[in-house]
C-alpha cells in the first residue's frame, strides 16, 4: 500500500454527461426534464442515473448526489442556479 494513500474513498470518476444528469436532477428536475433540456431520450437520462448510482454506490438517487458533492463531482455552486431560478 503506497502512503498517503486514502482508500475509503475509492477513486470514482464520473463523465461529463454524467456530472450534468445529476446536476439537473439535484436542481430538481424529472427524467423527462433533464432529457428535453439535453436532447436525450428520457430512458437514456434514466440509464444515466442507474449508472451514476452504481458507480458511487449509492442506493438511490438523492444520496447519489451528497456522495457526488462530498466528493467533489458536484459543487454547491452547480446547485445553486436552482436558487437564482426560484428567487
Amino acid at each position: 500500500m503506497r502512503a498517503g494513500r486514502d482508500l475509503s474513498h475509492p477513486p470514482v470518476v464520473l463523465t461529463e454527461r454524467h456530472r450534468e444528469v445529476l446536476r439537473l436532477t439535484a436542481q430538481g428536475l424529472r427524467a423527462s426534464e433533464v432529457a428535453a433540456r439535453l436532447w436525450l431520450a428520457e430512458s437514456t437520462v434514466k440509464q444515466h442515473l442507474a449508472e451514476i448510482r452504481w458507480r458511487l454506490r449509492a442506493p438511490n438517487t438523492t444520496r447519489a448526489v451528497v456522495i457526488a458533492l462530498i466528493r467533489g463531482e458536484l459543487l454547491l455552486a452547480d446547485l445553486a442556479e436552482l436558487a437564482d431560478d426560484q428567487a
